[in-house]
């Protein structure tokens, strides 16, 4: 693992600087068990072999009080372009940023109904 300087770990240094907040406040924040202290600052630290995974990109974007669409972009320019993260088209993207605000209840119905529009279509 490298560390370098990226446009996602100024994004996250910025932020944390400017809200007074630790590493363990942002992963606290975050919501998400698995974006620890250590996660965190390996992100802020540019220590990341391959692309954060959307969830990851969310649960930090939450820890930041960020809307996702900018922890996304700075993750990307910090990647060097397209990555795995822009595969989706218009609708997935909003999709995604929709969902940052959709209880977990929400989010399972969400998921229920693109499964039965994908088999309508996949059948079609």
């Amino acid at each position: 693992m490298t560390q370098r300087q990226t446009a996602l770990g100024d994004l996250i240094a910025e932020t944390r600087r400017e809200m007074r907040l630790s590493l363990r406040q942002v992963a606290a924040r975050s919501g998400t068990p698995g974006i620890g202290h250590n996660r965190v600052r390996d992100l802020e630290k540019g220590n990341f072999v391959s692309p954060p995974k959307r969830e990851t990109l969310q649960a930090l974007a939450r820890g930041l009080g960020l809307p996702y669409s900018v922890v996304k972009e700075a993750a990307t320019e910090s990647l060097g372009g397209p990555t795995r993260l822009d595969v989706g088209d218009e609708v997935t993207i909003l999709v995604a940023e929709a969902a940052e605000n959709l209880s977990a209840k929400q989010r399972k119905e969400w998921v229920r109904m693109a499964r039965a529009l994908l088999r309508q279509y996949t059948e079609d």
